[in-house]
């Protein structure tokens, strides 16, 4: 809840690019919207950990040209530490937006294992494609 007691708070967002012009004009952009907090931006991947614990954001935007793979350990890190948090990858080569989540579910016996795969299948056999944000 906010201050006033009316709703939840601002969504608390980290940037983490070690693009310097993307990162300040999304920054930028972003603090223009009243629902949104930027916490600020990392742009050294061997701190990206430590900023998002230091700042325990709702939402962790990574940008980049190959975002994905210079900030993996710390969006790995992220998944494990708080499955709240949302990833947002935004690759500005191919101007993709990818929305990492995180699942857990316990597994007792392999049975588990074959249900939780097929369940994820399932739901991608449910998008089609064409549909917004999948791949023409």
């Amino acid at each position: 809840m906010n201050e006033d007691g009316k709703g939840r708070g601002k969504i608390r967002l980290l940037i983490l690019s070690d693009q310097t012009l993307f990162a300040r004009s999304v920054e930028d952009m972003l603090r223009q919207e009243s629902s949104l907090e930027v916490l600020g931006w990392e742009r050294d991947p061997n701190r990206a950990s430590q900023a998002i614990a230091q700042a325990h954001p709702d939402i962790v935007i990574l940008a980049g040209l190959d975002a994905s793979t210079e900030f993996a350990p710390a969006v790995i890190a992220i998944l494990r530490q708080d499955p709240a948090i949302k990833v947002v990858e935004v690759n500005l080569q191919s101007n993709d937006l990818l929305i990492y989540g995180k699942e857990l579910r316990v597994v007792r016996e392999a049975g588990d294992l074959l249900m939780a795969i097929q369940q994820s299948v399932s739901r991608m056999d449910e998008l089609t494609v064409g549909e917004p944000g999948l791949p023409q």
